[in-house]
């Protein structure tokens, strides 16, 4: 098979293929993605996590649990099946450029990050250890509500945040409105201890609706959005 990387040279190389194949093209790229990071995702996963878990504790950073990774923790005590990265929460407040540099010298090394204005209002970032990816959602607070995390989407059409930033100026900034709360408990993780939200419930409900518990093989990012909004004007700006 050809590798992952190849398979996109290729296609890359012959004028006027991606856009012409772009629904195979934009498939069959995903599907060697997903399938290449699983396979790393299982060897190394939980290795990866409980190093990140150490490292932050003993320097007093405070983290929890995110999106599928805490879904995984409540409903499966573990990864869900189909998980290729991990999900992580900090507070904005508690951000430091320190925080990367004491990451990238024990090993995580910073892959890319999305800002919204210059990340004062938004902030994404995505470390890698071991070909495993961590993607920590910093919270910050909203004085009409909620507090919110941002993540960024693609616009329809584009396949790399290059086309993205050519035709739209940047990707798209969704703001997910969750009842996050500075509380947290260790719960059991697999054959670890990791953080969770005390109201990890309410969370998961606000999230993925009220039958969480049940695995929905048809769930994707742009599901169930009631407390999600586009967040008009904005783009995110990717850097690394």
């Amino acid at each position: 098979m050809i590798k992952l990387d190849k398979a996109k040279e290729l296609v890359n190389s012959v004028p006027g293929v991606v856009s012409f194949f772009r629904p195979l093209y934009r498939k069959t790229i995903k599907v060697l993605y997903e399938g290449r990071k699983r396979r790393v995702f299982l060897r190394s996963g939980l290795t990866v996590l409980e190093d990140f878990h150490n490292l932050l504790t003993r320097n007093n950073y405070y983290y929890t649990l995110a999106f599928g990774t805490l879904l995984g923790a409540v409903r499966e005590k573990g990864f869900i099946k189909h998980d290729i990265d991990i999900d992580v929460n900090m507070w904005a407040e508690d951000y430091s450029p320190s925080l990367k540099d004491l990451l990238e010298a024990n090993g995580f090394i910073l892959d890319h990050g999305y800002l919204v204005d210059n990340g004062i209002l938004g902030r994404e970032e995505s470390y890698k250890k071991n070909g495993v990816n961590i993607d920590v959602f910093y919270i910050f607070k909203d004085q009409s509500g909620l507090p919110y995390c941002c993540d960024f989407l693609l616009p329809e059409g584009c396949i790399s945040y290059s086309e993205a930033m050519h035709k739209c100026g940047g990707a798209i900034v969704r703001k997910l409105y969750l009842p996050f709360e500075k509380r947290r408990s260790l719960t059991p993780f697999e054959s670890i201890k990791l953080f969770i939200p005390d109201n990890a419930h309410d969370l998961l409900v606000t999230r993925y609706g009220d039958s969480y518990m049940i695995p929905n093989p048809n769930w994707g990012i742009r599901s169930f959005d009631n407390n999600i909004v586009v967040w008009d004007g904005k783009k995110g700006k990717r850097f690394q």
